[in-house]
């Protein structure tokens, strides 16, 4: 079980020591994190808002393999939705 404050506290030292965000998201996922587990540990030991984690997470180098898989999925959902007639042209 991942221990989210140790994690917490691990990643403001490496920012204090100079640490860049990749390094950072690097530490997180070789510690098991999720991208949901980074994203909430990188709010917390950062300060960031939720939106501005998320993006850092997923536009990340660290995380660019599941950003693709990510992304292929929401185009997926986002033409299957389309096709059932749930997303209105006009919005």
């Amino acid at each position: 079980m991942i221990d989210r404050h140790k994690l917490v506290t691990e990643c403001k030292k490496l920012k204090e020591n100079g640490a860049d965000l990749e390094k950072i998201l690097t530490f997180l996922r070789n510690a098991g994190c999720s991208k949901i587990d980074s994203i909430a540990v990188l709010r917390e030991a950062l300060g960031t808002s939720l939106g501005d984690a998320k993006e850092l997470v997923h536009c990340s180098s660290t995380w660019r393999d599941a950003r693709e898989r990510d992304d292929a999925f929401h185009d997926r959902l986002i033409d299957a939705l389309d096709e059932a007639g749930w997303i209105n042209p006009k919005a």
